[in-house]
């Protein structure tokens, strides 16, 4: 699907020899009949011993890129984040203990594991932002397939923790610590192989694989007028997995653990009428009315402009006054928060069309301007318009009915905070509520650019997730 190249030269500045990392991403690979086209281009200033001292990361999917900037200042990581013109200073509690982009290469070849070893790591991850921790346990010495052929490697188990999750990786190392070989268990098995650069940059063969459709988790049966139903109770099987662990309680939404694999979840229709009664709860219990426990309360970041949630651009704030432009019956009252909320919905779906797949992640900013674009354009897009308007507001991302496919495909809508609690709305679908056909994994309101939040518990569950439908309401 694509290459990627990593440049290692030393540098000396200020009387330090120093490590400078040029590296770059270029992938491509076909999601709802589009080509989705993505850069990533990473520089680092580094030790030797993996320390980093700054760095400059820029991200393209499609549209504007994303640049951040950053550089250790004492105890902390000094960043700036640059899309669509707009610049927001971000800060991370920092230490030397913590490295850049090469932190695991580096380490791997400066002292190699030796089978039984284990090692742990804290890394700045690219382009997300934040800080993981790495653990590598190498297992022992195995025949590993290469383009060159077939070579005795060492296999290296490991776990990259983040905040929204963890991903597990497979890695096969020579005995200089070269890894040559690396497959990501959570994300349908991505593999990375090192190549010479002619075999990297020969033309992509065709693939039929669509990382939209063939994705979608099939049901038995198909659930009629899905989103338009009161409440929908779901049985979720993972095949490694806790699913009570990766779909979090939230809105609208309630999980009970059954096992180490399968899980109970309990999805309703949410409006701030709404009681929160559960018709399939033989007790009779009410389920919580939708306020937030104490903390999930919204926090100055839910209300203020970001990067990727850019409610101060004028051309957001302008959508927003459109979409609320007084009719003759508004003249006569105030509109609730909810009313306003319900409009912006409206709005961006009756003035967005859809398309733009080939588009990974536009910013609010640009969605004001071209009106075009997938969930992901139109939560964030909502989002800001919300924010415009003084009401809080955040993403979500998690699985969507889609009855075109009689399953539930990955997808992304907005949550905003009305009448004392949060509460769903879909501008894709445009009902005017988000209905119990969706199922949430995790909600960000994407401060500092935080990306790696929202896309790691999709990648846990892509191509392992059953879902059974126990009763609709």
């Amino acid at each position: 699907m694509g290459y990627g190249t990593t440049k290692v030269q030393p540098e000396v500045k200020d009387g330090r020899e120093l490590l400078r990392i040029e590296a770059s991403q270029r992938y491509s690979i076909r999601r709802f009949d589009q080509l989705l086209e993505q850069e990533i281009w990473l520089t680092s200033l580094e030790t030797p011993q993996g320390e980093l001292l700054e760095f400059s990361t820029t991200v393209r999917q499609g549209g504007q890129p994303v640049k951040t900037v950053g550089r250790a200042v004492g105890n902390r990581l000094e960043m700036l984040i640059m899309s669509a013109g707009k610049t927001m200073p971000v800060n991370l509690p920092w230490s030397s203990d913590l490295g850049g982009f090469y932190r695991i290469d580096g380490s791997l070849l400066q002292r190699p594991l030796s089978p039984g070893e284990t090692r742990r790591l804290r890394v700045l991850v690219p382009g997300a932002n934040v800080v993981g921790e790495v653990e590598l346990t190498a297992v022992g010495i195995e025949s590993v397939a290469l383009p060159s052929g077939s070579k005795q490697l060492l296999r290296i188990e490991a776990v990259l923790r983040l905040s929204g999750g963890e991903m597990r990786y497979t890695a096969w190392s020579d005995a200089e610590g070269e890894v040559l070989r690396t497959v990501y268990h959570d994300a349908l098995g991505l593999e990375m192989v090192r190549s010479t650069k002619d075999e990297a940059l020969k033309p992509l063969p065709k693939s039929e694989f669509d990382l939209g459709w063939d994705v979608v988790v099939r049901l038995k049966e198909p659930i009629e007028d899905a989103h338009r139903r009161k409440s929908i109770r779901y049985r979720l099987t993972l095949a490694d997995a806790d699913p009570s662990v990766l779909f979090a309680p939230g809105p609208g939404q309630e999980v009970r653990r059954l096992d180490d694999r399968r899980a109970e979840v309990v999805v309703r229709l949410l409006t701030p009428e709404e009681t929160g009664r559960d018709p399939h709860d033989p007790r009779g219990a009410d389920l919580p009315a939708g306020g937030p426990s104490a903390d999930d309360r919204p926090t100055e970041a839910d209300r203020q402009p970001n990067n990727y949630i850019q409610s101060d651009d004028p051309g957001v704030i302008a959508a927003a006054a459109e979409a609320l432009e007084e009719s003759p019956a508004d003249k006569t009252r105030i509109l609730s928060e909810w009313e306003k909320a319900r409009r912006l919905e409206s709005y961006v779906h009756r003035t967005m069309k859809r398309g733009g797949a080939s588009q990974g992640f536009a910013t609010a900013g640009e969605v004001a301007k071209n009106r075009l674009g997938d969930c992901t354009e139109y939560a964030v897009f909502l989002a800001a318009l919300a924010r415009s308007e003084g009401i809080a507001s955040r993403v979500v991302g998690g699985l969507v009915y889609m009855e075109q496919a009689a399953g539930f495909g990955y997808h992304m809508w907005t949550e905003v905070f009305v009448d004392g609690r949060w509460v769903p709305l879909d501008a894709t679908l445009g009902l005017g509520a988000a209905g119990p056909a969706r199922l949430r994994l995790r909600h960000s309101n994407l401060a500092g650019g935080d990306m790696a939040s929202m896309v790691v518990p999709v990648l846990q569950v892509v191509g392992k997730l059953q879902i059974d439908v126990v009763a609709v309401e």
